[in-house]
């Protein structure tokens, strides 16, 4: 777990918790570190704005992108943020819009390499697998 992951979760959850002055510690102690030379005035201005829940999760949202942005956090954090998602064309169904509205069961396909070669995977289960999708 990156040391950044860590203080994401309690600044969210200290946030959401209304204890907005842990949660602009916790944030502050990562964005601290990215802030370029010469650019101080203008971090110090946008950190004395964040004073509100929403304005603060908002910026909690955007360093998960930030920080984590391909570390496999998506699908979470838009579904705790109650966000849509439209799938790029990277993904098998690619412009499938995910909504949060939607059912919160997600069916993964597991690589046919995990499927045939884990020997703690029985045949039957193979089969039941495959029907879901």
């Amino acid at each position: 777990m990156r040391w950044e992951l860590a203080y994401l979760i309690a600044a969210e959850a200290a946030c959401r918790d209304n204890s907005l002055t842990d949660a602009q510690n916790y944030l502050f102690s990562i964005t601290d570190n990215r802030v370029v030379t010469g650019q101080e005035t203008a971090y110090n201005t946008w950190k004395s704005a964040l004073t509100d829940q929403a304005s603060l999760l908002a910026a909690i949202k955007y360093n998960w992108h930030v920080e984590l942005w391909g570390e496999g956090y998506g699908l979470q954090t838009f579904r705790r943020y109650g966000e849509s998602v439209v799938l790029g064309a990277n993904h098998r169904r690619s412009n499938k819009n995910i909504s949060p509205t939607q059912a919160r069961v997600f069916t993964f396909e597991l690589p046919s390499s995990e499927l045939y070669y884990n020997p703690y995977i029985r045949t039957t289960d193979v089969s039941s697998l495959q029907k879901k999708h």
